[in-house]
């Protein structure tokens, strides 16, 4: 097998565009880029099963660069890096949003709060791997037409990330060609 780094990865998908964001930080970005579709099960197929035999998400980090190395600041990053592992939300059903808009309003109020309270990154004044974790679902939650009255702090911190170079080079492609469903948006931008 090469030693070239190699990149599987879906377009919009929250768990593909996380190490696309820390390769770019990191400079690491000089891998083959494969755009794969879920729709067309790529992800269960070809090279990318030869790779990973169970067709399931595989993250292997390089480097430390986005965590700091005050104790402090790295207790923080690391509790909000696991409090963003919100996969399990993220594969609910469309019939299950009824019944989680509470908890998801709840969920969105309390990165609203963090983000009031911590300055221009979600833990400080630099961008840390908890920005790269979080920011995918901010961006998800602007495209959906997040309330930004209700959550003025949340689309601060939108526009401060989301011209950063590591983002913009691993924007979701199909963003730039569609929107989302209407009626998802409808109920998204009540929350």
């Amino acid at each position: 097998m090469s030693d070239k780094r190699r990149l599987f990865w879906g377009s919009g998908s929250v768990l593909c565009w996380r190490p696309m964001i820390v390769l770019k930080e990191m400079g690491l970005d000089d891998c083959e880029s494969t755009l794969i579709s879920f729709d067309k099960k790529e992800h269960k197929g070809g090279e990318v099963i030869k790779l990973n035999p169970r067709g399931e998400r595989v993250y292997k980090g390089q480097g430390n660069q986005l965590y700091p190395d005050d104790p402090n600041q790295l207790a923080k990053v690391l509790q909000r890096v696991h409090e963003l592992d919100m996969d399990e939300k993220n594969n609910e059903v469309r019939e299950e949003f009824e019944k989680k808009k509470t908890a998801a309003t709840a969920e969105i109020q309390i990165w609203e709060g963090y983000l009031k309270e911590d300055g221009d990154y979600i833990c400080g004044n630099d961008f840390t791997m908890a920005d790269v974790i979080l920011f995918p679902y901010v961006a998800v939650w602007i495209r959906l037409d997040l309330n930004k009255e209700k959550y003025p702090n949340i689309y601060k911190y939108y526009n401060k990330v989301a011209p950063r170079k590591s983002v913009q080079d691993t924007w979701p492609p199909h963003w730039n060609e569609s929107g989302p469903p209407a009626d998802f948006v409808k109920e998204f931008s009540q929350l």
